[in-house]
């Protein structure tokens, strides 16, 4: 459908700009949180001297850096903090979740199924473990974390589906007064764009013949004389709010405002629902427009109680047993979303197009008392403090001396007398010679000499800031898969290992339940927009083969669903443990082979399914009767297979 350019009176433009000044004043407010975010990321990346201070000598503020070199030594550094997050990011890829749709009631166990495979290809396709792998390093780094579910046309799959996309923490605002860790409290929440006037074009549908009316909203989309050394230098170092980072691309503002206002909503006692309604709603369930538009919401669900009960009583019923429409209205709450220009134009705003009545955001926060907190907060004076040891140490090392030796001349044969240099190479070819004369006309033999001035204390302090940090962060030697000492019992590594992760459960759980409130948006999305019956391309096992694979939106429509994050099925442990239980469980002949087949992890265990296929579509062909497998046959396979998870 075409977009068209809403026009505006003088006072909704004023009230887009107070709209974007609210915006504006959310995303200063948050400028401390990425202010420390841009320093973790530094620290992050290897970047671990750049922290300003004053010169002693010039008063002036130079980078910790600048200052080492000015005294003749290497910032040397040992970038621990990288090694820390990329080993929680290593441990979350292990135990990645596994996302379960289930409904409410236990009659609704095939949809919930159903859903669940849809769940997962909704994932799949966005691919879901590598976004939550990143946005799981992003969460260590900044502490805010989030994804973005929507609805839109992917060319890759030339077709319409949702998305996923991870936000990106330097654009994001929110009101900063929002203290409720489950973001309860939010009331305006949105990002920043930068966009190709064609991008814009094609993103909110206008036609090639409105490219005028959008160059007069961007005029500096005519401009091609930008140089961005001419922005202010805060511009360049942080994301400015209305001035796009590429001088090629535009500034579009998505702003999602929370407000309130008076809603209608429709209760009919026929089939229990309960949902908003306006005279679009009774459009899209098939009625004529032309009727809707000629009558109130109030006369036209008159009109619908009234015909049910002329229907009941050409059938012998009576109108008390007629069970009919209720209109309520009440004033609730609503999203509300605007996409404007800098200059306050309106692009695009309608109430939140999503049946759930939200925003489209997932927004987390590991915070205290209105403080966000990270990981690599935590640990960063310990990296500090290593780097300085680190550095310590090598100058040190520099300025002592290293094997120099020390020659009395008249030590040194008559030959060499006249050349001492030609001695020196002779001796040695590595190393340095020191020549000296005796006092008292005492012989001495040419010695080594090594200076002992190395500095043993901070190599005390500096093992003792690595232990520290691997103590706060919890990533200790066990965690991160490195052998113990023979003296060490199994035991007590495995205890090692188990008190690690005790110690990061508290953020571990804290990320699955953010990606657990994902899913139930997806969810949602999923139950609105697949509209229509589709095969589904499922990845692995468990979805019943008898279905086909088939998502009908009939079979879910009415089902309230929700989503538990289950044991990562990734991980060894979890696949030996099932396929012993299944292997006790085909011999036990509870489970037939082909569902054997179908659960288990053997790496062999899809082409085993499609042979079985193949050899029941020959059979049937053929005219046969589909020969199956005696319990003995089946238990021969199994044992043969060794049942083996797939590693």
């Amino acid at each position: 459908m075409e977009q068209k350019l809403p026009k505006l009176t003088e006072e909704q433009r004023i009230d887009n700009i107070k709209r974007l000044e609210r915006a504006r004043l959310a995303f200063d407010d948050t400028m401390p949180i990425r202010e420390e975010r841009e320093r973790n990321f530094r620290y992050y990346v290897g970047d671990q001297w750049s922290d300003l201070m004053k010169d002693p000598d010039t008063g002036e503020m130079i980078s910790e850096e600048t200052f080492i070199r000015k005294q003749g030594r290497i910032p040397a550094k040992q970038n621990l903090i990288g090694k820390t997050i990329r080993n929680l990011a290593g441990q979350f890829r292990t135990n990645y979740p596994d996302p379960v749709a289930f409904g409410r009631s236990r009659g609704n166990a095939s949809a919930g199924e159903m859903m669940t495979s849809a769940l997962q290809y909704a994932l799949d396709i966005n691919e879901a473990n590598e976004l939550d792998a990143q946005n799981m390093k992003e969460f260590s780094v900044g502490g805010v974390v989030g994804w973005k579910v929507g609805y839109k046309w992917w060319s890759q799959l030339d077709r319409e589906d949702l998305y996923i996309n991870n936000l990106d923490a330097t654009r994001i605002f929110y009101n900063a007064d929002a203290n409720d860790i489950r973001g309860m409290d939010i009331t305006i929440i949105g990002e920043l764009h930068d966009l190709t006037l064609n991008e814009i074009m094609s993103k909110f549908g206008f036609s090639i013949r409105d490219k005028e009316k959008l160059l007069s909203i961007f005029p500096d989309a005519r401009a091609d004389d930008w140089e961005i050394n001419n922005f202010p230098q805060h511009i360049q170092k942080f994301r400015d709010f209305y001035i796009p980072d590429n001088p090629d691309k535009l500034r579009v503002i998505e702003v999602w405002e929370r407000g309130y206002e008076d809603m209608d909503f429709l209760h009919d006692y026929k089939d229990g629902y309960f949902e908003p309604v306006d005279k679009q709603f009774f459009i899209d369930n098939g009625y004529d427009p032309e009727i809707i538009n000629s009558y109130s919401l109030e006369e036209i669900v008159q009109l619908l109680n009234q015909a049910r009960v002329d229907q009941a009583a050409a059938q012998g019923v009576g109108e008390d047993a007629v069970a009919k429409m209720e209109l309520h209205s009440r004033y609730e709450e609503c999203w509300r979303v605007y996409y404007l220009s800098p200059n306050g134009d309106l692009i695009l705003s309608m109430k939140s197009p999503y049946d759930h009545q939200e925003h489209p955001y997932v927004l987390g926060r590991y915070m205290m008392d209105g403080k966000v907190l990270s990981l690599c907060s935590s640990i960063i004076d310990q990296q500090r403090h290593v780097n300085r040891l680190i550095s310590m140490i090598d100058a040190s090392l520099g300025r002592s001396l290293k094997k120099v030796m020390m020659v009395d001349v008249d030590s040194i044969p008559a030959q060499y007398k006249g050349n001492l240099q030609e001695y020196a190479d002779d001796m040695v070819q590595m190393n340095g010679f020191a020549f000296y004369t005796s006092q008292g006309g005492k012989l001495n033999m040419p010695k080594e000499i090594q200076s002992a001035s190395f500095p043993v204390e901070a190599m005390s302090l500096l093992n003792l800031q690595s232990e520290l940090l691997k103590d706060i962060s919890a990533v200790t030697d066990a965690v991160q898969g490195k052998e113990p000492s023979r003296q060490t019992p199994a035991s007590l590594y495995a205890q090692q290992t188990l008190n690690a992760s005790i110690t990061n459960k508290d953020i571990f759980d804290f990320y699955y339940g953010l990606i657990r409130k994902r899913n139930r948006k997806v969810v949602k999305v999923i139950k609105q927009f697949y509209s229509e019956p589709r095969y589904i391309k499922i990845s692995g096992t468990g979805y019943d083969s008898g279905v086909d694979s088939m998502y009908d939106p009939d079979e879910v429509r009415d089902v309230d669903f929700d989503v538990v994050v289950g044991e990562a099925q990734q991980t060894l442990a979890y696949r030996q443990n099932v396929d012993v239980e299944l292997k006790e469980f085909l011999s036990g002949q509870l489970i037939t082979f082909r569902e054997y087949l179908q659960t288990t992890s053997m790496p062999y265990a899809d082409k085993l399914l499609q042979l079985l296929d193949n050899r029941e579509e020959k059979q049937q062909e053929d005219g046969q009767p589909p020969v199956g497998l005696t319990p003995e046959q089946m238990q021969s396979m199994a044992e043969q297979g060794g049942l083996t998870p797939n590693q």
